[in-house]
């Protein structure tokens, strides 16, 4: 029988049929390991790096070597602990059951404690399962867990010269959590044994649990059939998931199948009209009102943030965005071509003062300033000038010419079929001008983000030089792309 680690027990309490491939069959699971999955958990290694800092004198299991050394070095360890000197990272076995502990403190008395160290700010549901989990294997291993703890992310700590992991974590006692899981667990793990151990893949409906509590990496393949159906009613906008699965349990999937007697918005009426009709819903009057509020030259503005779970630098917290890239096209006249320009961050510590100094020189002192979804941008600014108060007076200027091209798009003034209930900028360039991003290396802010992490740690120059190519690729499209929307409003609204 295959061992049942963490993630597998995991797997399982999610979804049987994931679980029974991932053990019997994991050639069958499409695109694992993806790649922004990989680059998460090279994000994660590094918070449980900062986390073990807080502990001194540690005995550090070895991680890049063979299982087998592994689980030698773990029991070695385990047989004759010193009182207060933690264990990082020992791999115990108990029989099928397998488990990584994060942290094993070994206690005055001979007992242990338990540390998990999560990259999150908060103490999740699905968390104490997967640490009840890590329990059972320890005492199945003839270990006494006296206390479970929680290490996270302290989201109120502002970094300030090296980072203090005292201060980055906050620590919390879960162990009547735990603790009051334990028959359950153990039931499950029976439960589980009898899934890993049959012949047949458990057939499994799709439903809310594939993307609870992480979206399931056999998703594609289990949704196929949705997928392919053309405006499924998982793309109607604004409507709430459980009312789109009682739809969905009622045998009802296109959105033209909605009953009549179904209660619905008007937009989500206005999308399953351009669905059936195949064409442009379009309020002209309204459309015509939001263009005559832009004034030429134009300038269009998209950030590109990342933000990282450890603060790179000082006056930041954890996850805040931080800005490493905009850029900006500007339009003198409605008929005339575009320029661009575009910055990207160093890594230095003088971001703050660089962004805004170029900013100031690209945006003029006249003209709209159009982003998608223009909070964004702005609250980058505030951020940014917060850091750089000598810029107050020009964002006070700044901020009230911005004008938000996601408000005739979200407001349903104009609803293309192509957008499938969708008004981001990914759905709505496509639709309306044909211009895609999947051409590119990097299609989204994410991959943005990791993409950027990769340049500032290559150290091979041609590599670093190309994927600071890959990004002014996608984030020139993102703003050249808000030219094209623009150019298309017009011509629709005459």
């Amino acid at each position: 029988m295959p061992t049942i680690s963490k993630t597998s027990f995991i797997q399982y309490l999610q979804c049987k049929k994931l679980f029974w491939t991932s053990s019997n069959a994991p050639v069958q699971i499409p695109w694992l390991p993806r790649q922004l999955d990989q680059l998460r958990q090279q994000e994660g290694r590094q918070v449980e790096e900062y986390a073990q800092r807080i502990f001194h004198d540690a005995l550090q299991i070895a991680r890049n070597v063979p299982l087998m050394e592994i689980l030698a070095q773990s029991r070695e360890a385990l047989l004759a602990p010193i009182f207060n000197r933690p264990i990082f990272n020992p791999i115990i076995q108990a029989q099928e059951l397998i488990a990584e502990i994060d942290i094993l403190l070994p206690l005055e008395n001979g007992d242990f404690d338990l540390y998990e160290v999560k990259s999150s700010t908060e103490t999740k549901d699905h968390y104490l399962p997967q640490i009840a989990f890590q329990k059972c294997v320890l005492t199945s291993a003839g270990l006494k867990i006296n206390h479970a703890y929680l290490l996270a992310i302290n989201n109120k700590y502002v970094r300030y010269g090296e980072i203090e992991p005292n201060k980055l974590f906050n620590k919390s006692d879960i162990t009547e959590g735990v603790d009051n899981l334990a028959q359950e667990i153990g039931h499950r793990i029976s439960m589980v044994k009898e899934v890993i151990g049959s012949k047949e893949c458990p057939e499994v409906e799709i439903g809310a649990h594939c993307d609870c509590p992480y979206e399931c990496p056999m998703k594609s393949v289990c949704w196929e059939k949705v997928d392919n159906t053309s405006y499924n009613i998982f793309t109607l906008n604004r409507m709430k998931a459980d009312a789109k699965w009682a739809l969905f349990n009622q045998g009802i999937t296109r959105n033209a199948d909605i009953p009549a007697k179904i209660k619905l918005m008007p937009r989500q009426r206005i999308q399953i009209q351009a669905e059936k009709t195949g064409q442009i819903h379009l309020n002209k009057k309204a459309l015509k009102e939001f263009l005559d509020g832009i004034i030429y030259p134009v300038s269009f503005l998209d950030f590109e943030t990342v933000a990282p779970a450890v603060p790179w630098i000082d006056g930041t917290k954890p996850y805040q965005q931080l800005p490493f890239q905009f850029s900006l096209h500007k339009l003198d006249a409605p008929e005339e071509n575009p320029y661009d320009f575009g910055w990207i961050w160093g890594g230095n510590g003088e971001i703050w003062q660089s962004m805004l100094f170029q900013l100031k020189q690209f945006l003029g002192k006249t003209g709209s300033i159009i982003a998608y979804n223009a909070s964004f941008e702005k609250n980058v600014l505030k951020m940014a000038v917060k850091m750089q108060p000598e810029y107050g007076d020009w964002l006070d200027g700044v901020l009230e010419r911005f004008i938000d091209l996601l408000v005739p798009f979200r407001n349903f003034v104009l609803y293309h079929p192509g957008q499938h209930g969708s008004a981001s900028l990914k759905s709505v360039l496509p639709a309306l001008t044909g211009q895609k991003y999947d051409h590119l290396q990097v299609q989204n802010g994410e991959m943005a983000g990791w993409t950027f992490r990769k340049m500032l740690e290559s150290e091979d120059e041609a590599e670093s030089n190309g994927l600071r190519g890959d990004l002014e690729k996608y984030c020139r499209l993102d703003t050249f792309g808000m030219v094209l929307i623009l150019k298309k409003l017009r011509e629709l609204s005459r």
